[in-house]
């Protein structure tokens, strides 16, 4: 069901790029109530901007799925306020899923979500999930990340380093709380798009900190994918907010 809409730096190694995102995404809670306490910010993010994107692949290239609503540029400007029986949980990540938006597929074998529309509100709801996918501590990240990026330059450096981490981890990961508050889109035009979500961290004495997590995407045979034809630390950036002004909400109704 579409949700109800309620009218309202410096370039870093591949190593350090993928190490910043799994302690963010996976030690999120951490990371931010230290720069919340005022330490030292532990992440320095470039300025956010569409940026150089990559070759266009024309609009000939349909959904994966059969979606068939295709819109190629506008955006997404409301609150979603969305019924509580519709959200499900990806690890403790609440999500939810839009009828002829997404996700339309779900792997039998790995559980991983995929094919989301070509439409502004298709972006959203594919980087929602992704980083549902990215926060369950569940999941064996190289296999997600080998499922939401894109082929293009950097893909196979980022797996082979990611691997690299994995395999040296001494200790299992952690659920953290740390949900989708809102959500913007700062670039759109059908084939490459530029989503910030707002995070909120909470911990289990109930404080609060706000992060933004944006995500560059592009559509790539009929669906939507992290853009691994740019930099990594351009593919996504991460930054501290202080509270959800500015991002369309979402909430549970």
């Amino acid at each position: 069901m579409v949700p109800t809409q309620v009218f309202g730096g410096s370039r870093v190694t591949l190593l350090m790029s993928v190490v910043v995102m799994v302690v963010v995404i996976i030690l999120g809670a951490f990371v931010g109530f230290r720069i919340a306490r005022g330490d030292d910010p532990v992440i320095e993010t470039p300025t956010i901007s569409p940026g150089d994107p990559s070759p266009t692949l024309g609009t000939d290239d349909p959904s994966v799925c059969g979606f068939d609503e295709v819109t190629l540029d506008g955006t997404v400007a409301a609150h979603w306020a969305i019924p509580r029986d519709e959200w499900v949980y990806q690890g403790r990540v609440g999500v939810f899923a839009g009828e002829g938006v997404g996700p339309g597929v779900t792997d039998p074998v790995t559980g991983l979500a995929s094919c989301f529309s070509r439409t502004p509100t298709g972006t959203v709801f594919a980087a929602m999930w992704a980083y549902a996918l990215m926060a369950d501590a569940s999941l064996d990240q190289v296999e997600v990340w080998a499922h939401l990026l894109a082929r293009g330059t950097y893909r196979d450096e980022l797996l082979a380093e990611l691997e690299e981490i994995e395999a040296s981890r001494t200790s299992p990961r952690e659920d953290r709380n740390a949900d989708i508050g809102g959500y913007r889109i700062l670039f759109y035009d059908g084939t490459h798009a530029w989503v910030d979500l707002a995070i909120v961290l909470t911990s289990d004495g109930g404080s609060t900190v706000y992060r933004s997590f944006a995500l560059r995407l592009t559509w790539q045979s009929g669906d939507w994918f992290l853009d691994s034809n740019t930099e990594p630390t351009s593919m996504w950036t991460i930054s501290r907010l202080s509270s959800l002004q500015g991002y369309w909400t979402i909430t549970m109704a």
